[in-house]
């Protein structure tokens, strides 16, 4: 009687805890829900498993029955090694082990579920209590150790419940730290994105300020150009003004002066050196304006030694000039001006180079046969014989890097104020419109050459020189116009020695009055461009209401062709630059009062 009662009392004992468990495992289901994502969530209608391995049958059988009762789906295992398939195979969320087992026993199966799926909660269910045993379960990864007989089933109760909750948190701590990774990554290949837009925006920001440096330093260069044009253009008409009668008063003299007479000798010499300065102005000219460029066939050897005769009153007394130029190399088609201007800007760079440490600046012509055989040939230019012209310099030379730039427009290595980039750019473009071609060998260091190949023109015949004794004159009357005193009185005592009748005015009032006043009495009207009062133009206008078949001759200090087109227009036979030569005077009015007689 009294064993069936405390069976009984017994019993109504499991009843209770089951109830207990079942109503604690709804509540963990439900905080589950809130706990996991939808992955992991565990609802009412999905049960949670549980793998029970012990190589007892009624100990296996009696706590899977009793985790059923309360709700969970339960596997059952003889031994760890049939164990670890089930665990394989289901993917239990819980799994609750005996120790002592044959084949593979509790540890093993510890070690195996810990390694492959640290997520998932072991529970030691053992008859060992050997304090010893508990570390070493432990140590291998048990969440919990409970010793058998179990008395009280509330006490598996609490450390299933636990265990659950623990793994609950890790899997959503996991998740959680995945999806920070994840949004991690996603904002740093957004930031990545957004710094390499920004990378691009500040190189394109970069382009834009330097264009517009460039553009600035273009507007600079050009205003500055048209400043320094407009002051030349000024000088020019002054100076050409003075050597007018430099020019006239040298040659008239010199007519009277016998061919062996020492004054002869030495006012030839103050006529070259007024033809190198009418040259020098024309220069000047060309360099602050746009115009066009005239070729000729030209011989380089006496531009060349001019150059270099400027050059030399400019530079240091450390940098030596040496030249070798071939005196029988043939003539090239050029323009003088634009030649000078390559000299000009080979010869500055060299200096440049040379600054501080001084060195030899050598300029080097030579005539050469060009083709396949020489080391600068390239296909695309024509065989052929070539002028080579050489500019070089003993000063720091230039890198590789540098030499591949140095005709780019705006490409520079000088400071900042010392050098626009445009030289050698220049020098560039002006050797290809002359069908030429240039090179450049530096190094660093020991300095730096440049090459210009021109190619020779042949068949060229030098014009037969005029004697000054057999100018053209003739007996017609012309009235000259001229606000310089001196030029009217030189173009005046030129013109009677040479035959005609003149009358010489120096204010457009005067010259007015007289062409009034005997309008017919002249066969030509010769005047200046800038005077006071009324420019030439104006007068030739005035002069034509009178006479439309008056000839004129408008000479200027300062030519632009847009004035040259217009006074052509208006019916001006000759539009001319001063400063003008004796021959080139006699020819031209015997040209024009010829037209006007045929």
């Amino acid at each position: 009687m009294k064993s069936k009662r405390s069976a009984l009392l017994k019993w109504e004992s499991y009843s209770v805890t089951i109830a207990k468990l079942s109503g604690y495992f709804s509540k963990i289901s439900v905080g589950l829900h809130h706990l996991l994502s939808d992955e992991v969530m565990i609802s009412n209608e999905s049960k949670i498993t549980v793998l029970v391995i012990d190589d007892e049958p009624i100990v296996c059988e009696s706590i899977s029955d009793c985790l059923e009762t309360i709700g969970f789906i339960a596997f059952k295992a003889e031994n760890g090694r049939v164990g670890l398939e089930v665990f394989r195979r289901e993917k239990p969320d819980i799994i609750l082990a005996d120790l002592r087992m044959p084949e593979v026993d509790g540890l093993d199966v510890l070690a195996a579920v810990t390694k492959e799926s640290p997520e998932t909660p072991i529970i030691v269910v053992s008859g060992t209590g050997v304090l010893q045993d508990v570390i070493e379960a432990l140590r291998l990864g048990a969440w919990d150790y409970i010793t058998k007989p179990i008395e009280d089933m509330a006490i598996l109760e609490h450390s299933v419940c636990k265990c659950l909750e623990r793994a609950s948190l890790l899997v959503e701590n996991r998740k959680y730290r995945e999806y920070l990774e994840a949004e991690v990554g996603k904002r740093s290949a957004e930031l990545e994105e957004r710094t390499r837009a920004l990378e691009k925006t500040n190189e394109r920001l970069k382009k834009e300020i330097a264009d517009h440096r460039q553009t600035s330093d273009r507007l600079r260069q050009a205003q500055k150009t048209e400043a320094i044009g407009t002051l030349a253009s000024g000088i020019a008409h002054d100076f050409n003004n003075i050597l007018f009668p430099i020019f006239g008063y040298t040659q008239m003299t010199m007519r009277e002066l016998s061919e062996e007479s020492s004054a002869r000798s030495n006012l030839e010499e103050v006529l070259k050196a007024a033809k190198r300065a009418k040259e020098l102005v024309r220069q000047i000219l060309t360099f602050c304006r746009q115009s066009e460029k005239e070729q000729k066939r030209m011989e380089l050897q006496p531009l060349i030694k001019e150059v270099l005769k400027l050059l030399r009153a400019s530079l240091p007394a450390n940098i030596g000039i040496h030249r070798n130029i071939d005196g029988k190399c043939g003539p090239v088609l050029a323009d003088p001006t634009q030649i000078h201007q390559v000299m000009m800007n080979l010869c500055t760079n060299a200096y440049s180079a040379m600054r501080e440490k001084g060195g030899t600046l050598e300029v080097t012509l030579k005539e050469i046969e060009f083709g396949p055989d020489n080391a600068a040939f390239q296909s695309h230019i024509p065989a052929g014989s070539y002028l080579k012209l050489t500019v070089s310099d003993t000063g720091h030379g230039m890198t590789n890097e540098v030499a591949e730039r140095v005709f780019d427009p705006y490409f520079t290595t000088k400071d900042i104020g010392q050098g626009t980039g445009l030289g050698l750019s220049a020098v560039h473009a002006i050797v290809k419109n002359h069908n030429g071609f240039i090179t450049v060998h530096s190094e660093a260091g020991k300095g730096t050459a440049f090459h210009v190949y021109l190619p020779v023109v042949t068949g060229f015949v030098a014009p037969e020189a005029v004697s000054d004794k057999s100018l053209p004159g003739g007996d017609e009357s012309i009235l000259v116009v001229d606000d310089e005193e001196q030029t009217v009185h030189m173009e005046k005592q030129m013109l009677e020695q040479l035959g005609y009748h003149v009358t010489a005015r120096n204010t457009v009032s005067a010259a007015l009055e007289a062409f009034n006043r005997e309008p017919e009495n002249f066969d030509l009207v010769i005047t200046d461009m800038i005077m006071p009062g009324m420019t030439g133009l104006e007068l030739s206008e005035k002069i034509m209401r009178l006479r439309p078949d008056i000839p004129i001759i408008l000479c200027t200090g300062f030519s632009e062709r847009s004035t040259e087109e217009k006074a052509k227009a208006m019916g001006i036979r000759e539009y001319v630059a001063k400063p003008l030569l004796q021959g080139e005077i006699a020819g031209l009015i015997r040209r024009v009062l010829d037209q006007r007689n045929s």
